[in-house]
């Protein structure tokens, strides 16, 4: 079975017997790529075209130092990036999440990256974590700073994260998508394969098409 380098995370939201439908269908459809490669992918540099070069560092997430400067990000890039699409209750309570040191625990629980600038800000987050009962692993968390979004974190990370999880022995990966990232997502060849949830912030399950 595969293994990873991180403490499991809290359960998944389903009973372990029945994950959802659609992680049951892609199970038997995953096709057997080759495993990536390892170097380089500690920590490296990415060029963006952001109305001009800028370079973002990738690196892994420290706790508890960069967490209070998370809870800021996700909550300016919720705001900045999807308010338009999720009411003010949904988002007061997402926030309050974000304080609670079940926030923290859970971001200690994954394998889990940030992105920094040159001047060593933090403009984006994420990561994964695996769901034990179905063998397959989360893309989560992935935020970035409003001023650097459409820059090139955002990939950067979600490259970083499914690298991490093939090499931890994962083939199936899937994410449960704002529906603002459903086209970045689809971009990085993640397929929809749900309806929409109708959860505290509605998302959209994809999976990885490779």
């Amino acid at each position: 079975s595969p293994r990873t380098r991180a403490p499991q995370p809290p359960a998944p939201s389903w009973p372990c017997s029945t994950p959802p439908t659609f992680l049951l269908r892609r199970m038997a459809d995953v096709l057997n790529s080759e495993k990536p490669s390892r170097s380089g992918v500690e920590h490296r540099n990415h060029r963006a075209r952001c109305g001009g070069p800028s370079t973002f560092s990738i690196r892994r997430y420290n706790s508890p130092d960069d967490t209070e400067v998370l809870r800021d990000l996700i909550n300016r890039s919720l705001r900045g990036l999807s308010g338009h699409l999720h009411s003010k209750v949904a988002f007061d309570r997402h926030e309050r999440h974000l304080r609670s040191d079940a926030f923290a625990l859970e971001l200690d629980a994954m394998s889990f990256w940030v992105v920094v600038d040159v001047g060593n800000s933090v403009r984006g987050c994420g990561g994964w974590a695996a769901d034990p009962s179905c063998t397959a692993a989360r893309i989560r968390e992935v935020f970035v700073d409003p001023d650097a979004s459409r820059c090139g974190a955002g990939s950067l990370l979600v490259s970083e994260a499914i690298i991490d999880a093939r090499l931890a022995g994962f083939e199936l990966i899937w994410v449960s998508s704002s529906q603002y990232a459903v086209p970045f997502y689809e971009s990085l060849g993640f397929v929809t394969n749900g309806p929409p949830s109708t959860d505290n912030l509605p998302s959209v399950p994809m999976v990885l098409n490779s």
